[in-house]
């Protein structure tokens, strides 16, 4: 199983990467939880829960950067039931064009064969200690 959920995380990166939110939200429990609560100086410290509110999120959130000046790569880490995932994007913001680095972690959980919950992290530390590899 723990080579198939390391594929399905893979997928929902890879349509990510192509803006594609449908092919995306196809790997994702119905009741998937995005949680940016273990984001440092998030504006929303918050727990998004279910398709609907999740999709809202990443759209606002894609509608914030310039998509001709944006850039991400990802790598995984396989824990099982558990999927870490390392992002770097490199981005400009909309109108303004300022530049943004940021790299972080996700912790991505799969049940049912679909991702469940969506940890995310300013530091990939804290991802690895989340699923028992502190480093």
């Amino acid at each position: 199983m723990s080579q198939e959920n390391v594929e399905i995380v893979r997928a929902a990166c890879d349509a990510w990467l192509r803006s594609d939110l449908d092919a995306m939200f196809k790997t994702c429990h119905p009741d998937v939880e995005w949680d940016t609560t273990h984001f440092e100086s998030w504006v929303e410290n918050k727990v998004y829960r279910g398709r609907d509110e999740v999709r809202r999120f990443l759209e606002e959130w894609l509608a914030s950067w310039d998509r001709e000046r944006y850039e991400a790569s990802f790598e995984l880490l396989d824990k099982g039931e558990q999927v870490v995932v390392y992002w770097s994007q490199r981005m400009a913001g909309r109108g303004s064009g300022a530049p943004v680095k940021l790299d972080s972690a996700q912790v991505q959980t799969l049940r049912d064969g679909r991702i469940s919950r969506i940890d995310n992290y300013t530091d990939p530390n804290e991802a690895l200690k989340a699923v028992g590899l502190e480093e």
